[in-house]
């Protein structure tokens, strides 16, 4: 209801009754008077009908955009069992039924043909979403009438139709789904099927629908809101598991479904044969086929134990002997039991003989599915004449086989699935069979770069976040908004992927990026538990040799060996660690051994180098010590490493579990002494300062940089201790609610303002630094355009205002805010960051919200506020960790970075703004930000600049630095950008992207330091205005000295102090030799098409298509590529930094489709995409569904 009064005008609220419209007629004297009543009359009935109209169509809107919300919180669940379906982005809930059976299944595979290589859909949509969705209560309603229909497919449960249901409840000890009988091979196809699945908590209903082949269900006010969101509700239960801290954590929290369902067998005969299609997501130790008589007693159970199929049958056991089972592939199994069992997969026979003949007694069975994560299909169980069984074995043979050449044949013209992402292995069998799988794997394409250090004290990240494999495991980005940036690459040196799992291979994005700053990274082998079995089971050379294979196959620069059990014999780890060893040095990786054994093989933790532990230094070559060191076993440690104390890291737990100092923010206390006794640091757990903010991306970069640059933070502000002073309570005041832990305050129809007040004498704080209030707003539907406010204000001792920033301008001012002067909200959350100096003249800080509602609707529905956080910053150089490990130096060219972040709302091309299609962008494959110096003081000033990320433009990416202070005449900014040690004889081309720095202000110069410690500064030679950015170009003839610094230099050439405000979207500096490396490749960017192996473009379940693209560059040209930009002509689609990529959702005329494919090389060179001559996929080349 408005909040508002209606006038005189405004159309009745009912229809007036004939009695009513028969009086007024008769009240009007001419016939004019009651003819324009009349149409006075049918005019407000119409209005009225439009009214309601557009009211269902809010309401059906904001339904569906709160199933997209609860349907993508669904989805970007960090459980284990998930992350095999979360690789592709999704905008549409129905797309995840198309990943699903792109994932797991080939339902369409005929017995003696297989017609495609890469799975294909055959599960029909119901076209009644919408009409669902209209039936679903919202608890974001708002207090008005809505006019639905039922919709005819999902109806209630009652008497007349319960035949029609199959009942899910919990059992004891595994959660079954009873099925009515299915006769022959007509098995109830049901999406659920082998899903891994926490246990559910409720019973539910489940009606089979023949014509649409997909279980259909009936859920209470609280249930998901689209058909795909009911589908995931039935795989993944009421309500998908909270994150834990742990992956081991995670997946207590899930337990397995069996699907059960009753089976009859046409014919009893001698032999029984069972074929089945099987295609898994994983491979793991699985449950597959459990089959009982009708009264439930065992008659045989299939099980996948070491990637081969066990059978169980008459209390006998039998691991068949035949080729491995791969995941993502189809495989194809007949089993025939009789006097023996054969097994024909793989266009193979492998016989067991059987203790005792086979026989089936009974032609009623209990079928019971389950376990695994994937698809299985084509269930086909019947009795076979003896006469018939050799044929029948014989012609399975031959349809494998052709199935088989079939699939090789049509290699070379159809793309094959390939997996999105890297998996551990968790087994010694897994390490045992792995092989490479190049036809199946995603590779990284980028090279070890040559930054290295000039001092000996060498840095170490051990990454280990959340259990390892989250989001950064996908090689095509995700939709998470709030994901882990390290963005200090060149003061590392080596990055170690950490997990918990057996073999933990790194994530190709992060061997990519490594490789980019030029740092090492390396895997993890490690073995725990109670048991020694796993560890004395690994120390071989055939091991040695497999983790040879797989470091070499996947590029990345070694391993961390943790070995944490006891183990039978020390010298089986010593000749282990030095075969393995000497054999990654042929490849220029490294072995890293951690501080966990004793001389005699006892796991004990020495927390130092000494004689119980130094033979396995020796082995190695490198040393991790454990975290919970004290001074005196500091000093051992540098005693007893010798001349190789740059090879032994001490550990920092940053964490600070018994770690000296305390770890956290105080880190740099153990980092001191570590530098004192010139060793090598290694920082455990860096991922702190994001796993320990609340959910904020602003907050953890600003926790970041208190960790790392040494800016000290006083937080102000805490919603549990600290209340807010309310200010006005218009309409009907602030409404507190909770979402996902979070407490949002709601505005009402009229003005609600808010405040809190700081009083900087209660606070124990520097003189001088920077104020910080950041929080996230976002409007109420269903307009969302709720005008808002966000501010600071400064008061000094008396309460006078002397300084002020709001969210509606950057600018400070002197003065109060100014109400009038408000932002609009969007459905989205907006994070924003203001910031404000502060000095001792400084005495209280104010912060403020307030808003209300557009629509001025009665009840609770403006703008929402949440995350709100006050900070002070100030810069304390003791504790900055940059200054003390220092920066790494750049040997080599090209330099080339866009400063992206590669996570937001937009992903800007040349200063042009692309919307990502399935509506955020986040490819950490693109992460580029270098940052060399961002504590570096202004020179010649005693004041510091304020660098910082910026995520509201960008030149290439999704973010830029942001160069803001205040500078005096004549003065200047000199920002040291890289550390170099650079010998070119060559001509060299730098460029620069900026944004407003005005030109009649501001000098911009670059500055070459050289080997004699001189200077030389270099004025443009060229600006170009482009998108409203400067592309501005330095052209530098040969230099006769290495180049040992490059620096911006900002000069105010004003005769006043002015304040800069700019920003820095691109820096590039490259050589002749690489423009004549492009000429001799024959780089062509114009027409792409010749480097396309292959390009399809596959129907969707929905009414888009999915874009597969597989490239060949060559060697030489691979190594030169950044990223390879993919545009539906204009339409921006993502990046990929492979030659494999896969692009979902792509709207398509039915007609032609142009795909571009812009060219990005390690320099920078690109041409636009306007310029770029496409692919064209025409309509008789799509692949449609059957």
């Amino acid at each position: 209801m408005k909040a508002s009064n209606t006038s005189s005008t405004t159309a009745p609220k009912r229809s007036i009754s004939c009695d009513q419209l028969t009086t007024k007629l008769k009240s009007l004297k001419s016939a004019y008077d009651r003819k324009q009543y009349l149409k006075f009359i049918a005019r407000q009935r119409e209005i009225q009908r439009d009214q309601e109209e557009k009211q269902i169509i809010q309401e059906k809107s904001q339904i569906l955009q709160n199933s997209k919300k609860r349907f993508l919180s669904l989805i970007r669940g960090k459980d284990s069992e998930l992350q095999f379906m979360k690789f592709r982005p999704l905008k549409k809930p129905l797309n995840i039924l198309r990943m699903m059976h792109e994932l797991k299944i080939t339902d369409r595979i005929q017995p003696q043909i297989e017609e495609q290589s890469s799975p294909r859909v055959i599960l029909p949509i119901p076209g009644q979403t919408l009409q669902y969705l209209t039936n679903q209560n919202s608890s974001t309603k708002k207090d008005l009438p809505i006019v639905q229909k039922q919709s005819s497919i999902y109806v209630p449960f009652n008497k007349t139709n319960q035949k029609k249901y199959i009942k899910v409840k919990d059992q004891t000890p595994q959660k079954s789904l009873i099925a009515s009988q299915v006769q022959g091979n007509q098995l109830l196809s049901l999406a659920r099927n082998g899903i891994v699945l926490p246990k559910a908590t409720k019973v539910r209903l489940i009606r089979s629908n023949s014509q649409m082949d997909v279980p259909t269900e009936e859920f209470d006010d609280d249930s998901l809101a689209s058909h795909t969101e009911l589908m995931l509700e039935s795989l993944y239960g009421t309500k998908i598991p909270k994150t834990e801290n742990t992956q081991q954590q995670r997946e207590k929290s899930v337990k397995p479904e069996y699907i059960k369902f009753q089976y009859q067998v046409q014919k009893l005969s001698d032999t029984l044969q069972i074929g089945f299609n099987l295609n898994l997501a994983e491979i793991d130790n699985y449950d597959l086929l459990l089959i009982q008589d009708q009264f439930n007693k065992s008659i045989l159970n299939l099980t996948i134990k070491n990637r081969r199929l066990s059978l169980k049958i008459q209390n006998q056991e039998i691991q068949f002997q035949h080729q491995l089972i791969q995941n993502y592939r189809l495989n194809r199994i007949l089993l025939s039991l009789g006097t023996d069992a054969h097994l024909v997969f793989g266009s193979q026979i492998v016989t067991s003989q059987l203790d005792n003949k086979f026989e089936l007694k009974s032609n009623k069975l209990n079928i019971t599915l389950g376990g695994f994560t994937g698809f299985f299909s084509k269930l086909d169980i019947k009795g076979v004449e003896q006469q018939e069984f050799k044929k029948l074995l014989d012609q399975e043979v031959k349809n494998q086989r052709y199935l088989q050449s079939e699939i090789a044949v049509e290699m070379a013209a159809s793309i094959q699935y390939k997996q999105p992402f890297i998996v551990p292995l968790k087994t010694i069998q897994e390490l045992e069979q792995w092989e490479p799988q190049p036809n199946f794997d995603i590779l990284p394409i980028q090279k070890l770069r040559n930054i290295r250090r000039k001092n000996k004290q060498q840095v170490l990240l051990c990454h280990d976040m959340m259990g390892g494999y989250t989001e950064d495991s996908f090689n095509f980005g995700t939709q998470d908004q709030n994901s882990y940036r390290f963005h200090y690459f060149l003061h590392c040196d080596i990055f170690i992927y950490f997990s918990h799992h057996f073999i933990t291979i790194p994530t190709i994005p992060y061997i990519n990026v490594c490789h980019q700053y030029g740092v090492k990274i390396l895997g993890t082998i490690i073995t725990e538990g109670d048991s020694s079995q796993i560890s004395n089971d690994l120390l071989n050379k055939s091991n040695a040799d497999q983790l040879y294979k797989i470091c070499e196959y996947y590029k990345f620069d070694g391993y961390l060996l943790n070995i944490e059990t006891n183990v039978s014999n020390k010298q089986s780890v010593l000749d282990f660690s030095s075969y393995l060893s000497q054999r990654l040095q042929n490849i220029n990786a490294i072995l890293i051994y951690y501080d966990s054994l004793t001389k005699d093989g006892k796991l004990k933790w020495q927390s130092e180098l000494n004689q119980e532990n130094d033979d396995y230094f020796k082995a190695s070559g490198y040393f991790f010590s454990d975290y919970h060191w004290n001074l005196d076993k500091l000093q051992n440690t540098a005693r007893n490493a010798g001349d190789k104390q740059d090879k032994v890291f001490v550990g920092i737990d940053v964490w600070g579990r018994g770690q000296y100092g305390g770890g956290q923010e105080n880190s740099y206390v153990a980092l001191q002494e570590i530098k004192k006794n010139n060793l090598s640091v290694a920082f455990f757990g860096q991922a702190w300062t994001y796993e320990s903010a609340i959910n904020s991306k602003l907050q953890f970069i600003q926790q970041d940089q208190s960790f790392w640059q040494g800016k000290s933070i006083v937080r102000l502000f805490d919603k549990q201790r600290n209340t807010w002073s309310i200010d006005n309570n218009g309409g009907q005041g602030w409404k507190i609610i909770k979402e996902n832990d979070q407490e949002i305050a709601i505005c009402s129809f009229e003005w609600c303002v808010r405040s809190f007040l700081v009083d900087l004498q209660q606070v124990d704080s520097g003189k001088q630094g920077v104020v910080q209030f950041t929080a996230k707003v976002r409007g109420t539907g269903p307009m969302f355009n709720d005008p808002y406010l966000l501010a600071i204000e400064l008061y000094d001792v008396n309460y006078i205002c002397i300084g002020s920033i709001s969210s509606f301008s950057s600018e400070i001012t002197n003065k109060q805010i100014n109400i009038n002067n408000v932002t609009k909200a969007t459905q989205n959350w907006v994070e924003h960051s203001l910031s404000i100096p502060f000095n001792d003249q400084v005495r209280f800080i104010k912060f403020i919200e307030l808003g209300k509602d557009a629509e001025f609707w009665a009840g609770h529905y403006g703008a929402q506020f949440t995350a709100e956080n006050l900070a002070l910053i100030c810069y304390n150089q003791d504790r900055d960790l940059l200054k003390m490990i220092k920066p790494r130096t750049f040997y080599e060219l090209p330099i080339q970075t866009y400063f992206n972040d590669a996570i937001g709302e937009s992903c800007y091309i040349d200063g042009i703004k692309h919307k990502h299609p399935k509506g955020f962008y986040n490819n950490l494959n693109d992460f580029d930000l270098f940052m060399t110096y961002p504590t570096q003081k202004i020179a010649e000033s005693s004041q510091n600049y304020e660098l910082s990320l910026y995520f509201m433009e960008a030149w290439n990416g999704s973010s830029c630095l942001k160069i803001k202070g205040d500078i005096e005449s004549k003065k200047q900014y000199i920002l040291k950008l890289f550390k170099t040690d650079i010998s070119t004889k060559s001509n060299l081309v730098l460029t620069i992207n900026t944004k407003q720095f005005d030109k009649k202000q501001v000098s911009v110069q670059i500055v070459f330091k050289y080997q004699d410690k001189s200077r030389q500064a270099f004025k443009p030679t060229k600006v170009a205005l482009n998108n409203g950015w400067d592309s501005v170009q330095f052209q530098i003839s040969p230099q006769q000295q290495n180049i040992k610094g490059i620096y911006l230099v900002l000069e105010n050439i004003t005769n006043n102090s002015i304040l800069i405000e700019g920003l820095l979207g691109g820096f590039g500096l490259y050589d002749d030799d690489q423009i004549e490396i492009m000429k001799q490749i024959g780089v062509d960017f114009k027409d792409p098409t010749r480097y396309v192996k292959n390009i399809q473009l596959k129907e969707s379940l929905t009414n888009n298509y999915d874009l597969y693209i597989q490239l060949d560059f060559g060697q030489e040209l691979e190594q030169l590529i950044k990223t390879v930009r993919i545009f539906n002509d204009k339409t921006w689609l993502g990046n990929q930094r492979s030659t494999y990529g896969y692009y979902s959702e792509v709207p398509f005329d039915g007609q032609e489709l142009f795909v571009k494919i812009q060219l990005v090389l390690n320099n920078g060179h690109h041409i636009k995409s306007d310029s770029i001559l496409p692919v064209i996929i025409y309509k008789d080349q799509v692949i449609h569904l059957d």
